[in-house]
């Protein structure tokens, strides 16, 4: 199960994304680089139990990036496409020249990263890794330009042209029977990372800290599949909450809320951390 975000069902659904059964092979494929190179560059982490370190973390973080670059080119089209069938102007044109900025942004920690792997220097990324108990039933990636934090404070003001902006890549994985949150970022943007922590732990307690996780990134990411039988155990009200998130956030005439890492506060969910490993950069002088 996951989000319909295919241009039919933009069209059926007046652009609202939608969960609805996606096939294995569909969900997991990524059309943005060949099989051959895809198998290449990210086996160490394609490998079932893979342990998670500062080179792993970098690859994680390095395949988000293209998959989002890949997603914001399609969105870009997608706006182009809709406008054109379903007569939409202004909001679409806006939406698609957000999208643009955020393909340049990516553009940036795209190529840090790629001088990354290539000198094999692994220094340059930070993660932390929340492992549960809980057994897997979902997965997620995204990379986002938070611009809020969990109290709803301003973090950064987007788009913005002068700095490099604040960028935190998350993901939602099974791991050796558990269920993992992982969070990786670029030195550059310690500071964004450093701020959306402490306001986790701030905002909430610390046994309900993994649940917020999770939510944050159902509330963040496209790219999120769910477990059917877990999806169908949901109450009807959960299952409500989530995809209203979606259709309001779809809705181009709907102000974002300061608070929108929280708006499924309600969303029962099971992840308490067991325990966290994190490996911090050192932020970059003046990289704010």
């Amino acid at each position: 199960m996951g989000l319909n975000l295919s241009f039919d069902a933009a069209l059926r659904n007046e652009g609202a994304p939608h969960v609805s059964p996606i096939g294995v092979h569909r969900a997991s494929t990524f059309y943005g680089l060949c099989a051959a190179h895809d198998d290449q560059l990210f086996k160490q982490i394609d490998l079932p139990g893979a342990a998670i370190d500062s080179e792993g973390a970098l690859l994680y973080l390095y395949r988000a990036l293209c998959h989002e670059m890949y997603k914001k080119e399609w969105s870009i089209e997608t706006s182009r496409l809709l406008q054109a069938e379903l007569g939409f102007h202004g909001d679409h044109a806006a939406l698609a020249l957000g999208s643009a900025w955020a393909v340049m942004s990516l553009m940036e920690f795209l190529e840090r990263c790629e001088s990354s792997l290539v000198s094999h220097d692994y220094s340059q990324v930070g993660y932390a890794a929340f492992v549960s108990e809980s057994a897997p039933y979902l997965v997620a990636s995204s990379v986002w330009f938070p611009d809020r934090d969990f109290h709803g404070r301003q973090l950064q003001q987007l788009p913005q042209v002068d700095h490099v902006p604040g960028c935190i890549a998350a993901f939602a994985l099974p791991h050796q029977g558990k269920s993992l949150v992982l969070l990786v970022w670029h030195r550059d943007t310690q500071w964004c990372t450093d701020l959306m922590l402490h306001s986790l732990a701030t905002a909430f307690a610390p046994e309900a800290m993994g649940a917020a996780l999770v939510r944050m990134i159902m509330c963040t990411s496209e790219n999120v599949f769910f477990r059917p039988s877990w999806w169908a155990g949901r109450s009807e009200s959960d299952r409500r909450l989530y995809q209203s998130f979606w259709r309001e956030s779809a809705n181009l005439h709907n102000p974002v809320s300061p608070t929108y890492l929280r708006a499924i506060d309600g969303f029962e969910l099971e992840f308490e951390v067991a325990y966290v490993e994190q490996l911090p950069t050192r932020a970059a002088k003046g990289s704010r």
